[in-house]
């Protein structure tokens, strides 16, 4: 015996199926729903001490050097992008398979503690191209430039900067035409403002049932007086789908593992060196020292 429906039954059961199949993609287990471009992390920041006991402790793979080279907007008296109400993080990452240009900004943060040990949880967001060779290396060059007469400062620093800018803009693309969408002050021009030497080691790590990859970082950057400091991290990104819980489960997880390896309050970094504020000072110097 056939089973046959009526022209309403088959738009009701029809219906029911559609919402059925909305209520299970919405509670399936997935990947945190946002935006395309949006990224997690999760945290440590770390002093001296607390980097030799997680180096020591956990079996490291992979040793990597990275330079990051950053920019701002320059007005004349301060930089625009990192002072925006949402600031603004623009670089160039110098990788083994190229250049890349990345603009992101935060958009949102947490911090879970553990046994003392203070993770933080931060999303943001980001747009990354890689440049063709030719733009690359001569963002990279004057860049170098820029900051070989660093410490001089004043009109040689600003000339540098000029021809950083012209560079900058003879190229349009996706990243400066971000950039020049959230600035309001259109006469700012793009300069160099700091450079990062990261050496990483990295480790595969699940953490509350999410794959992650850790990084241990050892980071030199100028501080604010322009002097070479060393900055240390350990962080992790997600390599596998993950619900917003599960990441403060992970960083929870993150806190207990660094605790189990020794580390305390005391080998915890509370502030990061700002070169900005030391390029600023040169930047705006009256006169070039001699």
């Amino acid at each position: 015996m056939k089973f046959m429906l009526n022209p309403v039954q088959a738009i009701v059961i029809a219906a029911l199926l559609t919402l059925a199949c909305s209520v299970l993609a919405e509670n399936a287990p997935g990947s945190e729903t946002s935006e395309e471009g949006d990224d997690y992390e999760i945290g440590i920041n770390i002093a001296k001490s607390g980097y030799d006991k997680l180096k020591r402790g956990l079996d490291w793979k992979n040793e990597t050097q990275r330079t990051d080279y950053y920019f701002d907007a320059f007005d004349g008296k301060s930089f625009v992008l990192s002072h925006l109400s949402t600031p603004y993080k623009l670089r160039l990452k110098e990788k083994e398979n190229g250049l890349f240009l990345q603009v992101s900004h935060p958009t949102q943060r947490e911090t879970v503690t553990v046994k003392g040990v203070p993770v933080y949880v931060r999303r943001k967001k980001s747009d990354q191209i890689q440049c063709s060779q030719s733009f690359g290396d001569q963002l990279k060059g004057i860049t170098n430039i820029f900051f070989a007469n660093l410490d001089i400062g004043g009109a040689k620093l600003l000339a540098v900067g000029e021809d950083f800018n012209k560079a900058w803009y003879a190229n349009e693309n996706e990243i400066s035409s971000k950039v020049r969408s959230v600035l309001k002050t259109k006469s700012a021009k793009i300069v160099p403002t700091q450079e990062n030497i990261k050496e990483r080691v990295t480790l595969k790590r699940e953490l509350a049932g999410v794959k992650f990859k850790l990084f241990l970082e050892d980071k030199r950057a100028r501080d604010s007086h322009g002097a070479w400091v060393h900055e240390y991290g350990l962080e992790a990104e997600p390599r596998s789908s993950y619900q917003h819980k599960d990441l403060l489960d992970a960083a929870a997880a993150l806190a207990e593992l660094a605790a189990k390896n020794g580390l305390g309050t005391k080998d915890l970094r509370s502030a990061n060196p700002d070169a900005t504020e030391f390029t600023l000072k040169q930047l705006t110097q009256k006169k070039a020292k001699h």
